[in-house]
């Protein structure tokens, strides 16, 4: 995945659910202000977004698309919707909702603890062919990379050939929700476990300038009454702090207004929508901004050198290979 141009924009889309859907609002307003976007990496529904816009940039068109998905009934057999409800609690709610709350999160839990996972490898990748092209990642009209996590031993895998299908369902293959996407030896799950907002592999792609869209932090003030629950939002603070870490790397952070959302409350894509549209439009002079200063920079010292070892991928291009060969 080469791209011939001295400057390059990539733009990086971290993960969140339903949150992700801020990206094709800051997509429609970079579309707006001719921005060009030169390389994509995604991370989880980042990937999703990144993937299926790399092979069609139209934001308007994809947003279109998505919201039409989420009412066709391949996505509702996937009960996705089941998971906010499961985990939502209402403050007000009566004796019998709460019943009902409870039973349904002890019927996610015993799905998930006996048989790894809620929702079936086949319903996951269903879902995805309801909405990604059978493409290859080499074939995409934007250069495309995505993240995954390798669960044998926690080494972070960079997608950037292969197909696209597989690519995305093992970027967004949330532990516990969906099953491990097997490709040989590997068993590969969610990028954002390791990489919430991919801006080194973007950086190894080729990119010189970086827009980051942060979408996933959910640490909203929330009552913790049980142990589960405090185990959950243990694990939130522990990506939310790597997240920062990587969020350095990026030449712009764009945080759209989303954390109040649940990951899973997919009737409120166009809200999400609407707060990256927002989001974007607040930093659309920071952005011009740094470009021209960035691009002053490269002219008169040159490319940047990496912030980090040339090595330190290590043997992640055999193992790619390997990965390739046994998909094939």
């Amino acid at each position: 995945m080469e791209i011939n141009k001295a400057f390059k924009i990539g733009l990086i889309f971290g993960g969140g659910g339903i949150r992700g859907f801020a990206h094709l609002g800051v997509l429609k307003v970079l579309e707006e202000e001719k921005i060009p976007v030169d390389l994509i990496a995604g991370t989880s529904f980042g990937s999703l977004i990144g993937g299926l816009y790399a092979v069609n940039p139209d934001a308007e068109f994809l947003k279109e698309k998505i919201l039409r998905f989420l009412k066709t009934p391949t996505f509702k057999r996937a009960r996705l919707e089941f998971l906010k409800e499961s985990f939502t609690e209402i403050k007000d709610s009566t004796f019998f909702s709460q019943i009902k709350s409870y039973f349904k999160r002890g019927i996610f839990y015993g799905i998930s603890l006996n048989r790894g996972y809620f929702i079936s490898s086949l319903e996951l990748q269903t879902t995805l062919n309801g909405l990604i092209d059978n493409v290859l990642i080499e074939e995409t009209k934007i250069p495309f990379l995505c993240v995954s996590t390798n669960i044998r031993n926690g080494s972070e895998v960079i997608f950037t050939e292969g197909p696209l299908r597989t690519a995305i369902a093992a970027s967004c293959a949330i532990p516990g929700i969906f099953p491990p996407v097997k490709l040989g030896d590997h068993e590969l799950v969610d990028g954002s476990w390791v990489n919430r907002v991919p801006i080194e592999p973007a950086l190894r792609a080729g990119a010189t300038f970086t827009i980051a869209i942060e979408a996933s932090n959910n640490l909203e003030p929330s009552e913790l009454k049980r142990g589960i629950e405090i185990v959950l939002r243990s694990s939130d603070i522990t990506r939310n702090a790597l997240s920062e870490i990587q969020l350095k790397l990026a030449d712009i952070v764009i945080r759209p207004d989303v954390g109040h959302i649940h990951w899973a409350e997919f009737h409120r894509g166009m809200e999400c929508f609407v707060a990256g549209e927002k989001a974007a439009r607040s930093m659309v002079d920071a952005i011009r901004r740094e470009i021209r200063n960035k691009r002053l920079k490269q002219f008169i010292l040159g490319k940047p050198k990496m912030p980090f070892p040339s090595n330190s991928a290590g043997n992640q291009g055999k193992f790619l290979e390997e990965i390739n060969e046994n998909a094939s």
